[in-house]
């Protein structure tokens, strides 16, 4: 089963590989940043099953960045942003069997902060041992009356 922990590593190496200049903060964002910098969040979490064989989770990802400049930054975000969508407006490797088609992002600027965020769904098949023998053969003997 694929962990969220695997997520966010694959999310953190696309980051790393297009922006290898820029830090990603794992501290909480309460705590001070540097800039610029990346803060990566996991929101809207929901798992469920579905027929007792498949696990199905939705989760929001948002990405948070930091310009260089708190205040003169416009350009700065919008190119971000661009290389963003690039990287991400496609899909997610998070390793060699297990690929999450990513359909559409969203942007924000909220105080001089870049929101970019998309919707990650998944869908596994829970491996469980049954606790009762699966039929293998069964006879049926059909009447007809009348």
């Amino acid at each position: 089963m694929i962990k969220y922990t695997d997520i966010l590593k694959a999310i953190n190496a696309k980051i790393k590989e297009a922006f290898p200049d820029k830090e990603i903060q794992s501290k909480d964002i309460t705590e001070g940043f540097e800039r610029p910098s990346f803060f990566i969040d996991f929101s809207n979490m929901a798992a469920s099953e579905m027929m007792n064989y498949f696990r199905n989770r939705v989760t929001t990802i948002v990405i948070y960045y930091f310009p260089s400049d708190r205040y003169k930054n416009r350009i700065e975000i919008l190119g971000i942003q661009d290389k963003l969508e690039e990287i991400f407006l496609d899909m997610l490797k998070v390793n060699e069997d297990f690929i999450i088609t990513i359909n559409e992002t969203e942007a924000n600027i909220v105080d001089g902060i870049l929101q970019f965020s998309f919707d990650l769904e998944t869908v596994e098949q829970i491996e469980r041992e049954s606790p009762e023998p699966l039929i293998e053969e069964l006879d049926i003997e059909i009447r007809k009356e009348g």
